[in-house]
């Protein structure tokens, strides 16, 4: 009897240890996926941020095309600091078949011409500050006439350009 009670509690405990055992496995196994799944949720929210930025970005450099004010303003501020003289010229701007944002507005080219007096340092320093506006923006040709004197001396450059904008809201 005592034999037959001792073996039943020997496997009763052993049950109870085994049921432990699978219990503590489990627990170790929910633990490594639940820190997967956060490492993963991190990844994404980090991502979702940049993501959000860039999109920022995106429409910051997406003017409207009602108002180039801020592009106008930008080449004439970059004039100043760098000691050209500057007039900016648009001619009629047509529409593309490309959509952006929400709600959809149609992407609109705005032809420009940018001509520029200075010498070829300040021309080429005032082109780099150009290059480097936050716009959406094509180069589409460049023309330099100097004098005789060569380009060290005052030369007239005329760039030709697309600015890409934000139209009205597309139906």
């Amino acid at each position: 009897v005592g034999v037959t009670i001792a073996v039943s509690l020997a496997w009763v405990i052993h049950r109870e240890i085994a049921a432990l055992a699978e219990t503590i496995v489990e627990h170790k196994h929910l633990s490594a996926t639940l820190e997967i799944r956060n490492q993963i949720i991190a990844k994404l929210l980090s991502e979702a941020a940049q993501t959000r930025s860039a999109k920022e970005n995106i429409d910051a450099a997406l003017l409207s095309a009602d108002n180039v004010l801020e592009f106008v303003g930008a080449t004439e501020s970059m004039a100043l600091k760098d000691n050209v003289v500057s007039t900016l010229r648009f001619d009629t701007p047509s529409e593309r078949g490309d959509t952006v944002g929400n709600p959809p507005r149609h992407i609109v080219e705005i032809p420009f011409t940018l001509s520029v007096e200075g010498n070829i340092f300040t021309f080429l320093q005032y082109l780099k500050d150009v290059e480097s506006l936050p716009y959406f923006s094509r180069t589409t040709g460049i023309m330099i006439t100097s004098t005789n004197e060569g380009w060290q001396n005052t030369s007239n450059v005329s760039i030709r350009g697309i600015l890409f904008a934000r139209g009205n809201e597309s139906l």
